[in-house]
């Protein structure tokens, strides 16, 4: 699932290059028609452009004229014509009246030709080409459209005229909202451009004059799409914050009704409220109300990088000018600090976004209620949403996705770990028994809270030797944070001596049926000799046995030792998104270029087990 969204992106991105020409070839084309007119002009014999003068004088007196001007609309319609033109060109040639009444007529006739052609369209499918020219607010305002969204929509048009009205038909506007707004919202326009029109009438005897009014208009027009983006965007974030009210804490003890919403999970209460102490101002907790009554808490965290920080995950064949790339972008951002706002937990594997989730919750509309009601009082640059189990039904198109690399989970099966063993293939079954005496010389020890205390330097230094050699991680560890986790319930933390020396540790979290594979440790020497990292994952598995957990979580490196163990791939995938041009640009690429890990998952179990 997670590798066909990756694949759909791609094919987006190709997409949005190919409609980019287009878009661009079509807007050029009335400049370069007119340019042509404009040259042509001075060539054609006098008694032609005579000839053709009066023909055109004559129609406005023909009484087929309005029967020629509503197949024109309509046909060029087809085509995504620039209603402007039309507009223009057909006020001036038949004047301020019956121009203006032709121009509605034809106008009207062609938005609803169009409405019901695009009944006939897969909404998935409009939905899908709004998205690529980043049009959402136009599809968002249309969900739940009224006659007040389709005048405004028509009165500062947010995207060429025929998509309007093949969107409104294919979301289902009712047709009565939808034929009366459009004749509302388009007749202030039709009106001011059959003023100024006429008023330049005169002016317009060569069609070299069209260049500058039709420039001149556009403008005019684009500065009302600008501004009609803008409010149109305005009314949908209203409509969202109407359907999604939400309130924002900074502190799990400000939150009334805490233990509803941590009821399934309790430990996650704990977790989060002794890693917070000292941090004030990086957790936030967002409670959105849904519009069926439900509440729901969504979990934020604000994290602080320097470029030189990101920059250092990035592993890539290196040559002179990326090397000099990376060089100048070191020295321009080297005092900068990147505010990363985090959906979920940073230091958890796993999709830990919402707490006490309702079944039918909309997770797109939600997420981005949130984070609108976050921008009023969090100063971030980027929003990363992480570890997504589920593609969102609806996308966001600001947010690129990317794939990560999946959690590995053993699903536990075995009442004691002799059982666990003996379901091993031969190979699997030597592997377990000659780690085991390779490591045989290591003495493992449960820490208590003093102890923990007492080493906390070689636990960090350890844990350090770790960290430096990911590919990539948003987790950002204080000095004191196994000590404050020492002081929970639910943590555990192993240390592993060699000759009383600590030379490894591995730390669990009981998250209900869940055991979770916290940080680990390890002095790299004692580790290729006595196996240690892989006696470790032997006793995750032997832990959760033991404490009769449903999975054993075991995270998201060395995927394939750990499958060798039995673990088995949960994939998740990752939203990024930053308002700041510069930071989207260089977060869409380095982000990018963490593909996720391939492997060869290892089978260790007899068929059946």
């Amino acid at each position: 699932m997670n590798l066909q969204l990756k694949n759909d992106g791609n094919r987006a991105t190709e997409n949005r290059r190919l409609h980019l020409f287009a878009d661009t070839a079509r807007l050029t084309l009335p400049f370069l028609v007119l340019v042509a007119l404009s040259l042509v002009w001075k060539f054609i014999d006098p008694l032609f452009t005579d000839r053709l003068t009066n023909f055109l004088q004559a129609i406005p007196h023909a009484p087929w004229a309005i029967v020629v001007v509503i197949p024109v609309y309509c046909l060029l319609s087809l085509f995504v014509f620039p209603i402007s033109i039309l507009l223009y060109g057909t006020i001036l040639t038949f004047g301020l009246f019956p121009g203006v009444l032709y121009a509605i007529a034809g106008t009207m006739t062609a938005a609803m030709l169009n409405y019901y052609q695009g009944k006939l369209f897969s909404q998935k499918h409009v939905y899908r080409f709004l998205e690529s020219r980043k049009l959402s607010d136009l599809k968002e305002a249309l969900q739940t459209p009224g006659l007040t969204t389709i005048m405004v929509i028509r009165l500062t048009p947010l995207a060429p005229f025929t998509i309007e009205n093949y969107l409104a038909g294919a979301v289902g506007v009712g047709t009565r909202n939808y034929a009366l707004g459009t004749f509302l919202g388009l007749m202030p326009g039709i009106l001011c451009i059959g003023l100024i029109t006429t008023a330049l009438r005169p002016y317009v005897q060569n069609p070299l004059y069209y260049i500058p009014i039709y420039f001149g208009m556009s403008s005019v027009l684009l500065l009302l799409v600008l501004s009609g983006k803008k409010i149109a965007g305005s009314i949908a974030r209203q409509r969202l914050q109407k359907r999604f009210g939400s309130i924002i804490y900074t502190r799990l003890d400000q939150i009334k009704g805490l233990g509803a919403y941590f009821a399934g999970e309790p430990w996650l209460a704990s977790y989060i409220n002794h890693i917070s102490q000292g941090c004030e101002g990086q957790n936030f907790f967002v409670k959105v109300g849904t519009p069926q009554g439900n509440d729901t808490l969504m979990l934020f965290q604000l994290i602080t990088v320097t470029p030189k920080d990101l920059l250092s995950y990035v592993k890539s064949k290196r040559s002179l000018g990326k090397n000099l790339v990376r060089q100048i972008l070191g020295r321009l951002l080297q005092k900068r600090r990147i505010k990363i706002l985090v959906n979920g937990c940073p230091n958890l594997t796993g999709d830990f976004r919402f707490v006490d989730k309702p079944a039918d919750l909309n997770e797109a509309d939600a997420t981005m209620a949130a984070l609108r009601q976050l921008q009023h009082v969090v100063d971030y640059d980027a929003v990363i949403i992480k570890d997504i189990a589920e593609p969102w039904k609806k996308r966001i198109p600001e947010y690129k996705t990317f794939q990560v690399d999946p959690n590995m989970v053993v699903r536990n099966q075995w009442e004691t770990n002799d059982e666990y063993v003996s379901a091993m293939r031969t190979k699997y079954r030597q592997r377990y028994l000659s780690t085991m005496k390779k490591s045989s010389a290591i003495a493992v020890e449960k820490l208590g809270f003093l102890q923990i205390v007492e080493q906390k330097s070689q636990i960090n230094a350890l844990f350090r030797n770790i960290v430096k050699t990911d590919k990539f991680n948003l987790e950002q560890i204080s000095e004191n944070y196994f000590m404050r986790l020492a002081q929970t319930p639910e943590f555990s933390l192993y240390g592993y001596y060699l000759d009383g020396r600590l030379v490894a540790f591995r730390s669990s979290l009981a998250a209900g049926e869940k055991l979770i594979a916290h940080y680990v440790g390890y002095d790299e020497a004692a580790n290729g000799e006595y196996k240690i990292y892989q006696r470790m994952l032997y006793d995750y598995v032997a832990e959760g046995i033991g404490g009769k957990f449903r999975d054993i979580h075991l995270g998201r490196t060395a995927l394939e030792i750990k499958s060798t163990v039995g673990a088995e791939r949960e994939d998740y995938s990752l939203l990024f998104h930053s308002d700041n041009w510069f930071y989207r640009t260089a977060g869409n690429y380095y982000v990018g270029r963490l593909k996720a890990t391939s492997f060869e998952a290892r089978s260790p179990f007899r068929d059946g087990e």
